[in-house]
C-alpha cells in the first residue's frame, strides 16, 4: 500500500496566498495547488502526491489513525488466538484419528481371536461334548447265582449326563440309571 506524505510545515517552500487559491514555490519554479475541498489542497512536486491540511485535520486523522491501529492491533490478536485454537484443534484432531486407528486395529485383533476362539470351541465342542439326547448300546457280561458268567445286551437312551438302559440276556433282565461323569486329564 502506498503512503501519501503529509505536509505540516514546509521549510524551503513558501506558500502564497492570492484570494482562494494557493500556490507552492519551490525555489524558482511555482507549483500548482487543486483544492479538493474546504479544508484539503494537493500539490505534486518532484513527482511526489503531497496533501495540505489544517492542524486540527491532521490531528483528527492522527486520532482516527491511532483508534484504527488500536482496532487492527485487538483483531491482530483474536486472530493469532484463533490460530492458535485451530493448531491445537488439528493436533486434536490428528491425535483423535491415531486413536481412532489403534482402536480400529484392536478391534480386528479382538475380532480376530474372537472367530478364532469360536472355532477351537467348536471343534473342541464336537470332540467333548455330549449332545442332548443320545442312543446308547453295548454288550456286556453279567454273573448270575450259579456262579455262571452270561452275556447281556443294552439298549439305552442318554438326556445330557443322564442315562438309562436296559439290559436283555438269557433268563436275566435288568435296568440301569446312570450318570456320566467326564474326568479330564
Amino acid at each position: 500500500m502506498r503512503t501519501l506524505p503529509l505536509i505540516t510545515v514546509i521549510l524551503f517552500i513558501h506558500i502564497q496566498s492570492i484570494s482562494q487559491e494557493l500556490t507552492v514555490f519551490k525555489g524558482e519554479e511555482q507549483l500548482p495547488v487543486n483544492q479538493l475541498d474546504d479544508q484539503f489542497w494537493h500539490v505534486v512536486m518532484d513527482e511526489e502526491e503531497y496533501y495540505l491540511l489544517q492542524r486540527t485535520a491532521v490531528e483528527t486523522l492522527a486520532k482516527r489513525v491511532d483508534s484504527l491501529k488500536a482496532v487492527v492491533e485487538h483483531r491482530d490478536s483474536i486472530i493469532a488466538a484463533r490460530e492458535r485454537l485451530l493448531t491445537a484443534y488439528e493436533e486434536f484432531e490428528k491425535r483423535a484419528d491415531e486413536h481412532i486407528e489403534v482402536q480400529n486395529q484392536i478391534i480386528t485383533t479382538a475380532d480376530s481371536l474372537f472367530h478364532g476362539y469360536r472355532s477351537l470351541y467348536n471343534d473342541l465342542k464336537e470332540l467333548i461334548a455330549t449332545p442332548t439326547f443320545a442312543f446308547t448300546g453295548g454288550l456286556g457280561v453279567v454273573y448270575l447265582e450259579d456262579d455262571v458268567w452270561r452275556p447281556v445286551g443294552m439298549v439305552g437312551l442318554q438326556y445330557h449326563h443322564w442315562q438309562a438302559q436296559y439290559q436283555i440276556g438269557r433268563r436275566y433282565h435288568g435296568v440301569v440309571v446312570g450318570f456320566r461323569l467326564p474326568v479330564l486329564f
